[in-house]
């Protein structure tokens, strides 16, 4: 027993074979696109969360803060030269230093800050 008589649109429903395959291709079709907007989208996304990876293991990492005091010291011994600072080689290393173990101690800290805010 077909359901479309007690339909109130029965009429509209057509029992041409052509129209409905039409129909189901086209549907079809646009599934597919979706499909593949959703495929792009998600490729995207993981593309970009790579990236954003790769940039904060750069943020976090040793070598990053080893060439940023390398780079402080040189800098600032070539500023205190310049000035005429009794021993600049000495005195840079303060500011690197600094940089160091403020470097190493904003892990602890960061957890510490996470454990107070949870």
């Amino acid at each position: 027993m077909s359901l479309r008589r007690f339909l109130p649109f029965r009429n509209c429903f057509t029992s041409d074979q052509s129209t409905r395959m039409w129909y189901d291709s086209s549907m079809n079709d646009q599934m597919e696109e979706r499909i593949q907007a959703l495929e792009k989208q998600i490729l995207e996304i993981n593309a970009r969360n790579s990236r954003v990876e790769i940039e904060k293991a750069w943020e976090t990492s040793k070598t990053r803060a080893l060439l940023i005091s390398a780079l402080t010291y040189i800098v600032i011994s070539l500023l205190m030269w310049s000035i005429g600072v009794s021993d600049p080689l000495m005195n840079a290393l303060i500011p690197s230093c600094a940089f160091i173990v403020s470097t190493l101690s904003l892990p602890y800290a960061k957890a510490r800050w996470k454990k107070n805010r949870d």
